[in-house]
């Protein structure tokens, strides 16, 4: 956004697929798997804006580059729509020519070198296309007669709504306070993802992130925190200036007006719950029990008792117990005097977070042989409670046999409505030629694995120690699509076909979530190697092949350009045919 331009005789933010290359020419004119650790947080700063102010607990700068470089009246304004969230709106500026688009920003104090930043996006103009995100790095603020602000920008940009012009997001450096650079990255000479539309309907979390050279940018649309919609990559090694640290913040500049004229338009965007901090958060969750609570580490599960929660009275059901023997944890709901309310089944749920692609694992340590009950993991758990449950179970029970059965058992990936009364699919049988049988001895310990992406899912059971081959796979796939979100848990339910019904109960351990789990896949099938893995994860990871492994192998990052992003998975196709290059080995690294 330079402060001196000449309007540029073709119109480039017209065209179909506008990029920063293209915005930069105006501005110029115009002015094996190896994870490795992470490190602990500092220097956080955080606001919710539900104090209706950003003075406190954060004092924002605000800068109004207009106003400061050319030495105009106020040209921007920041307010806090209902009390607890953030605007910024610049005004049109009537020479755009001179004076660089309508631009608006704030930052808090703290500077970053490695950096975090999120953002809540929840309203803007969309009358007008605008840019707005966050600028990291940020510094040398222009003042009068000196356009000097520089950083590193993302944002969204919705081009689309003047018409011919392309909604993306996008990683560039800002320098001279108005002009922008492209980055090498995920478009090859820019770091662009192109084909993505917001609706202001909607909210979404922005995430930036910086390490060193290389930077990423996220797009989440809320209540899902895990599974990012859009990515963007870029690195910036190549370039001929390096910003090594500075402010983070928010801000945004106009792009074309109403009428479609470039830069002649306003900026109006809003944000909530801003973070920063110095290092990646990771969303992951686990709980060992070894504190003998299910309240720490916080906050705590949520127990839901589907019997009690029907009213069924204190005097003929006692209510579900949770318990923690030798460092596990027990799930137990006992017999009532009457199954008005249904067979005896408990869970307890993670509700702080909403989860759509997951993997989890819990340990199975004993349970209740002598009755027919099913236990296992809950999953996109949605509207809990008394005959409204819904969601995905990965579940073991029994078999049909005489109790205690010491040969039989099943493995279900189960889709349940009203609890399951109104629905229960056994969705492993969408996968032919599978066998779900397996028998568990009770007294030996089991890890439960339950991944999803998208609606195809898979389950693992492992016999501990062994974490590594699993005794039993299966596959599955709602081909309904039902579920598409929801919380994470444990269950323990009697099963339907015990008659009479029993109180029933099993312990659990080791209980964890994440959004993915950093395991590479390879596709041979197309005669190329076709190397994916999820975009999930937290921070930024990235490809690196050898021709060797062991001491002495050379690795070698493959550029982001290289990279794809499609469905929420990063993928990389070898050019050459795998029998022209057939040993090549590749690792994820976190950086």
């Amino acid at each position: 956004m330079k402060t001196t331009t000449n309007t540029p005789s073709n119109r480039s933010l017209n065209s179909p697929r506008t990029n920063f290359s293209q915005l930069n020419r105006f501005y110029a004119t115009a002015a094996l798997l190896f994870v490795m650790g992470w490190y602990g947080h500092v220097l956080a700063q955080s606001d919710d804006f539900n104090d209706g102010n950003d003075t406190s607990p954060v004092a924002w700068f605000h800068y109004d580059a207009i106003s400061a470089i050319f030495g105009a009246s106020a040209q921007d304004t920041w307010t806090f729509p209902n009390g607890n969230s953030y605007r910024l709106q610049a005004s049109a500026t009537a020479s755009p020519g001179t004076t660089g688009p309508a631009r608006v920003s704030s930052f808090p104090p703290n500077s970053y070198t490695d950096f975090y930043v999120a953002v809540d996006l929840v309203n803007w103009d969309n009358t007008y296309s605008q840019a707005m995100g966050i600028l990291a790095r940020a510094g040398n603020f222009g003042r009068f007669g000196f356009p000097t602000t520089a950083g590193y920008m993302f944002i969204y940009v919705n081009g689309a709504v003047t018409g011919g012009q392309d909604n993306f997001i996008a990683i560039a450096r800002l320098q001279n306070d108005a002009q922008t650079r492209g980055i090498p990255g995920s478009s090859g000479t820019t770091s662009e993802f192109h084909g993505i539309t917001l609706n202001p309907a909607n909210k979404y979390r922005l995430v930036f992130i910086g390490k060193g050279t290389h930077l990423e940018g996220r797009v989440y649309q809320l209540p899902d925190v895990h599974t990012p919609i859009a990515v963007v990559s870029g690195n910036t090694a190549g370039d001929t200036v390096q910003l090594t640290g500075g402010q983070c913040g928010l801000f945004a500049f106009n792009v074309a007006d109403e009428a479609m004229v470039d830069f002649a338009g306003s900026a109006d965007v809003t944000f909530d719950n801003y973070v920063a901090t110095s290092s990646v958060p990771d969303t992951s969750f686990a709980d060992d029990f070894n504190d003998a609570n299910d309240t720490a580490p916080g906050p705590a599960w949520v127990h839901e008792d589907p019997i009690a929660q029907a009213g069924v009275p204190a005097v003929c059901y006692t209510g579900a117990s949770f318990t923690f023997p030798n460092g596990g944890y027990r799930l137990l709901s006992p017999l009532p005097c009457t199954t008005a309310a249904g067979s005896p089944r408990v869970s307890s749920l993670r509700t702080d977070s909403v989860w759509s692609d997951f993997y989890i694992s819990v340990d199975v340590v004993n349970w209740d042989d002598t009755i027919r009950e099913l236990f296992g993991i809950a999953a996109r758990i949605n509207t809990p409670g008394p005959g409204t449950t819904g969601g995905y179970l990965l579940t073991w029970e029994e078999g049909s046999a005489a109790l205690p059965n010491t040969t039989g058992g099943d493995f279900d990936l189960l889709r349940i409505q009203g609890e399951g009364g109104t629905e229960a699919t056994q969705m492993e049988n969408s996968t032919p030629g599978q066998n779900s049988g397996i028998h568990l001895t009770n007294g030996v310990s089991y890890r439960f694995v339950y991944i999803a992406k998208g609606f195809n899912f898979e389950a693992r059971i492992y016999q501990l120690p062994d974490t590594t081959t699993p005794v039993k796979r299966l596959f599955a796939t709602d081909v309904l699509s039902m579920f598409t979100n929801g919380y994470v848990g444990v269950i323990v339910a009697d099963h339907p076909s015990d008659s009479p019904p029993h109180a029933c109960w099993a312990t659990f351990d080791n209980f964890y979530v994440a959004a993915a789990e950093p395991r590479l896949s390879v596709d041979t099938s197309s005669g190329t190697n076709s190397v994916s893995w999820s975009a999930s994860l937290d921070g930024i990871w990235v490809l690196e092949s050898s021709s060797t492994v062991g001491p002495g192998a050379i690795w070698t990052e493959i550029a982001a350009n290289q990279i794809a992003f499609l469905n929420g998975q990063r993928t990389h196709t070898e050019a050459a045919a795998m029998a022209e290059n057939p040993n090549t080995y590749y690792r994820l690294r976190k950086l």
